[in-house]
C-alpha cells in the first residue's frame, strides 16, 4: 500500500502542474493571484512492498523531460572537450620542433673488360657502293706567257751568213717575232740552199702570238737570205685564275661518301640477322676510285667507294648473361661492403675477333659498368638521429660526415649554431641520391 501511495501522490502533483500550463492567461494589469501547494509527503512505515497487480513494472526509474532539458548542454559540453583533446594529442607533435637531414651516401662507378666466347652464324657478304661528288678549292693563278717558236733561215749565197740576236720580224701592227740568239748560216751549194734553225718568241703576251705556221715567209737581213717559221708559234697565254683538285678534296669525299656506305651497308646486314641477335662486323675489303688526281685543274671531284663485307650474328642474351657473371664476380672483390648496386648494369660490346670462319667462332672484348650506392638502413637511421640529438648543426654536420659511407649531408635550418632536438623522434632523415 506505501508503495500506491506514493504513486498516487506523484500523479497529483502532475496533474496540479498540467493544470497550471493550461489556466488561461489574465488580461493586462491584473494580478495574479498566489495560490500555496502543499502535499504531505505519506508516513512511510516499515513494510513490505506488496506490487500492484494493475501496474506493469518496467525496471526503470522515469525522469522527467524538465530534468532531460537540463542535461543536454552538459552532455555537449563534455563531447566537445574530449573531442578537442583528442585532436591537440594528434596535432601537437606537428608543431613541435623538428629537424630534417639530407644525407647523400658515398656512391661510385666500377667497370671491368671481359673476353666472351662465342659460336654464331656467319652472314652471307655483301657489296654496297656509293659515289660522291665536291667541288675543287685549290685556288691557281697563271701570269700571262709569251709564245715561242723556231725560225728557219735559208741562205742561197756561196759565202756563209750571221744573223744576230735580237733580230726582229713584224708580223703585224701588234705582233713582233725576235730572235733568241745569234745564228750563222752555212753557205749555198746550188741547187741546195745553207739552211739554219734559231729560237725565236713573239714580243707581245698571251695567246695572240701563237702564230700559224708560214705566218713568217719572206726574205730578210741581207741579200740570197729567206725566213720562215715552218711550225707554229705555241705557249702564248693570257694571265687567268683557276681552280684545281687538292688532296684534302678527295678526302673530303672519301670521309662523305663513307658514311653513306658504312650506313647502308650496316643496313643491310643487320636485315639479315634476327631480333635476339647481335652482330658483329668483320673488316671490309675497301676500294676508291676517283675521276681526278690531285693537282687536275677541275671545278669538281667525284669518288666512288666500295665495300665488301661480313658479319657474324651471335646470341645476345647468351652474351649479356656471361658478361653479367663475369661483372657480378669482379665487383665482389673490388666494390666495398655496405655498397648495393643502383639501377641495372651497363653492357656495350667494344670489338670483337672471328678465330674461325667456318664455325663461326669468335672472341668479343665487353665492357660493362653499374653504379653502386652505400645504404644507410633504418638501423643506420636511428644511430645517426641519437647520436645528433640535442647537437648544435655544425657539431651533429661534422658527426654525420665522419660517419663511412656518407658523402655529404644537409641540415634543413642551415643555421650552425641551431641546436637539434633533444628527442630523436623528431628527427627525420632523408637519404637522397646525388
Amino acid at each position: 500500500m506505501e508503495k500506491q501511495q506514493i504513486l498516487e501522490h506523484v500523479r497529483q502533483i502532475r496533474e496540479e502542474e498540467e493544470t497550471a500550463k493550461q489556466a488561461p492567461l489574465p488580461p493586462d494589469g491584473m494580478e495574479i493571484p498566489q495560490i500555496a501547494i502543499t502535499s504531505e509527503a505519506p508516513v512511510i512505515v516499515e513494510s513490505t512492498l506488496v506490487p500492484n497487480p494493475n501496474e506493469k513494472d518496467t525496471g526503470s526509474v522515469h525522469v522527467p523531460k524538465r530534468r532531460l532539458f537540463l542535461l543536454w548542454p552538459l552532455s555537449l559540453f563534455v563531447t566537445i572537450a574530449t573531442l578537442t583533446a583528442g585532436i591537440m594529442l594528434l596535432i601537437l607533435p606537428l608543431f613541435s620542433p623538428t629537424a630534417t637531414i639530407i644525407i647523400v651516401p658515398r656512391t661510385l662507378s666500377f667497370a671491368t673488360l671481359a673476353h666472351i666466347p662465342v659460336q654464331g652464324r656467319m652472314l652471307p657478304a655483301i657489296t654496297v657502293s656509293q659515289a660522291q661528288t665536291v667541288s675543287a678549292t685549290g685556288k691557281g693563278h697563271e701570269n700571262a706567257q709569251q709564245a715561242t717558236g723556231v725560225l728557219t733561215f735559208f741562205n742561197g749565197s756561196f759565202a756563209s751568213q750571221t744573223i744576230a740576236a735580237g733580230t726582229t720580224f713584224n708580223v703585224s701592227n701588234t705582233i713582233t717575232i725576235v730572235t733568241d740568239q745569234p745564228v750563222t748560216i752555212p753557205a749555198g751549194s746550188p741547187p741546195t740552199y745553207g739552211q739554219a734553225n734559231v729560237f725565236a718568241h713573239a714580243l707581245v703576251v698571251g695567246t695572240e702570238g701563237n702564230i700559224p705556221a708560214r705566218t713568217i715567209n719572206q726574205a730578210c737581213c741581207a741579200s740570197s737570205i729567206f725566213v720562215s717559221n715552218l711550225t707554229p708559234f705555241h705557249g702564248g697565254e693570257n694571265a687567268r685564275d683557276f681552280t684545281f683538285v687538292t688532296k684534302t678534296d678527295i678526302q673530303r669525299a672519301i670521309v662523305a661518301v663513307t658514311a653513306m656506305v658504312t650506313t647502308s651497308e650496316h643496313s643491310a646486314l643487320q636485315a639479315q640477322r634476327t631480333a635476339s641477335e647481335g652482330l658483329l662486323t668483320l673488316p671490309c675489303t675497301s676500294t676508291v676510285q676517283s675521276d681526278h688526281h690531285t693537282g687536275d685543274e677541275a671545278a669538281t671531284v667525284t669518288v666512288i667507294v666500295s665495300n665488301h663485307c661480313t658479319a657474324l650474328a651471335y646470341n645476345q642474351e647468351a652474351v649479356q648473361t656471361q658478361a653479367i657473371r663475369f661483372y657480378t664476380a669482379q665487383a665482389a672483390t673490388n666494390v666495398g661492403t655496405g655498397y648495393s648496386l643502383v639501377g641495372a648494369m651497363r653492357v656495350s660490346v667494344l670489338h670483337g675477333r672471328l678465330t674461325n670462319g667456318e664455325t663461326g667462332t669468335a672472341f668479343l672484348m665487353v665492357r660493362v659498368s653499374g653504379t653502386w650506392m652505400f645504404q644507410i638502413g633504418s638501423k643506420q637511421e636511428q644511430y645517426i638521429k641519437r647520436l645528433i640529438a640535442g647537437k648544435q648543426e655544425k657539431e651533429a654536420k661534422h658527426l654525420i660526415l665522419a660517419i663511412h659511407g656518407v658523402q655529404r649531408a644537409t641540415i634543413s635550418s642551415g643555421s650552425d649554431t641551431t641546436t637539434l632536438p633533444q628527442d630523436p623522434g623528431h628527427i627525420r632523415i632523408l637519404i637522397m641520391l646525388d
